[in-house]
């Protein structure tokens, strides 16, 4: 599907691009896009530091299947080692078509990426070793 320029301007304004894992994680007058505070990103992280087990979505087969494990479980017959080939997907910047757009989303949502980026220290699997 490809939005119009009005389309994509209206869903950079909407409450799903205001920081929208840290508000669910923060909480309490969070989040102000390119304004949040920098305390509702130490409180998320502080929060995230308590989890046992953090995944990361960019690798989500391999860290269910690590949480499986270290949980003593397996995965349904059928599901186990039956991997979804990756497919090259275009990046945000690409799909969205548009450089000013583009840089608006990465300023207003700078404490999310900031706290996914952080987060991937923290996840039971490193990505970046799966991921080819």
């Amino acid at each position: 599907m490809t939005r119009s320029k009005e389309q994509w301007w209206a869903y950079a304004n909407s409450p799903y691009t205001n920081n929208y894992a840290l508000k669910k994680l923060a909480r309490n007058g969070c989040c102000n896009g390119e304004h949040t505070e920098s305390i509702h990103l130490e409180n998320a992280k502080k929060l995230l530091s308590r989890f046992t087990f953090v995944l990361d979505q960019d690798c989500l087969d391999e860290s269910l299947e690590a949480f499986v494990s270290k949980l003593g479980l397996s995965l349904k017959p059928g599901k186990s080692g039956a991997k979804i080939p990756r497919s090259k997907h275009s990046t945000a910047r690409e799909r969205i078509g548009n450089d000013t757009l583009y840089n608006f989303l990465v300023e207003r949502n700078r404490q999310d990426i900031d706290l996914y980026e952080w987060s991937k220290k923290i996840s039971l699997i490193d990505c970046s070793e799966v991921i080819q």
